[in-house]
C-alpha cells in the first residue's frame, strides 16, 4: 500500500455556492427594479411589505426575522403611497400587507402589524412553502455582491421621489456608455414612470378613448407586458411610425429582451418592418 495515491477517494464536500449576490438581504422595492426582484424570487423566497410613509415598526420586526435566516429569503419594502402603482399591480388596497413571492407568484402571509413570535411563525411557513417548491438555497450578500454605483444612485433618486434626477443619472451614465444594458432599462423605466405617475390607471384602461401609447403604458405599468406589446403592434400595423417604434423599443427594455414576450413582440415588429 506504500506507494497508493489515495488522495481521490478522500474528496472533501464541496461548500454550498449562493444562487445569487445581493448588496443587502432587506432593499427598498419600486418599478424601477421589480423585474430583479421577481427574477430573485425563482431562487429564493421573497418577503414583500408594503407600508405607509414613515412607518418603521414592523419593519424592525420583519427584518430581524430575515436576517437570521443567513440568505434563505429576502425581504423588500414598498411604500404603498409613494409606489402606488405597484400597490394597485399587487391588488393591495390598504396597508401594512405583508406577502411573499415565490417564483415570481404572489404568496398572501398578513395585515397588520403583528408581535415578534407571529412574524416568527409566518417566515417558518413561507419557508416550508418555499422547500416544497425547490428553493432550499441562499442567496450571498457583501463584497461578493455586484455593485453599480450609478445604478444605486438611480435608486435612491427614484426611492426620494426625484424621477427626473434619475433619468439624468441614466442619460449620463448613457452618454459614457451607449450600449449599456443596464442604463438602457433603467432610462426606460424612469421615462416610463415620468409618463404613468398621476395616471389613473384603472379609469384609462377602461376608457376606449385612452390612446394607445398611453394603453400600452399603463399595461406595461401593471406587469402586462404582452398586452401592451400587441397594442402597439396593432397600431404599428397601421401607422408605422417612428414613435411607435421607439415606444415599442423602449418598453422591451423595461420588460426584459431576452423575456418570451419580448422576444414574440420583436419578431412580429420585424415582420412589420420587412
Amino acid at each position: 500500500m506504500a506507494g497508493m495515491d489515495l488522495s481521490s477517494l478522500i474528496k472533501p464536500a464541496e461548500a454550498p455556492e449562493p444562487v445569487a449576490n445581493v448588496t443587502d438581504l432587506v432593499m427598498v422595492g419600486a418599478e424601477s427594479n421589480i423585474r430583479q426582484i421577481i427574477t430573485l424570487s425563482e431562487h429564493v423566497p421573497v418577503i414583500i411589505e408594503f407600508h405607509a410613509t414613515g412607518a418603521v415598526s414592523l419593519a424592525e420586526k420583519l427584518e430581524k426575522s430575515v436576517r437570521r435566516q443567513n440568505g434563505k429569503l429576502l425581504m423588500v419594502r414598498i411604500d404603498g403611497q409613494q409606489q402606488a402603482p405597484l400597490a394597485a399591480a399587487f391588488k393591495i388596497e390598504h396597508v401594512p400587507v405583508v406577502i411573499a413571492l415565490v417564483k415570481g407568484q404572489p404568496v398572501p402571509l398578513f395585515e397588520g402589524d403583528l408581535e415578534q413570535a407571529e412574524v416568527e411563525r409566518f417566515v417558518a411557513k413561507l419557508l416550508d412553502v418555499a422547500a416544497s417548491n425547490g428553493l432550499t438555497g441562499f442567496v450571498g450578500i457583501g463584497e461578493n455582491a455586484p455593485v453599480n454605483p450609478i445604478t444605486e444612485k438611480a435608486y435612491a433618486a427614484i426611492e426620494s421621489g426625484d424621477l427626473e434626477g434619475a433619468k439624468a443619472i441614466y442619460a449620463a451614465a448613457l452618454a459614457d456608455s451607449p450600449r449599456d444594458a443596464e442604463y438602457l432599462a433603467g432610462l426606460a423605466q424612469v421615462n416610463l414612470m415620468i409618463r404613468t405617475i398621476d395616471a389613473d390607471i384603472a379609469k384609462l384602461l377602461a376608457d376606449e378613448a385612452t390612446l394607445p401609447t398611453v394603453r400600452a403604458d399603463l399595461l406595461a405599468t401593471i406587469g402586462h407586458f404582452e398586452q401592451a406589446f400587441e397594442v402597439l403592434l396593432a397600431e404599428f400595423a397601421t401607422a408605422k411610425s417612428d414613435d411607435l417604434k421607439a415606444r415599442l423599443l423602449e418598453l422591451f427594455e423595461v420588460a426584459g429582451n431576452g423575456t418570451p414576450e419580448v422576444v414574440r413582440a420583436r419578431k412580429a415588429l420585424t415582420n412589420l418592418l420587412y
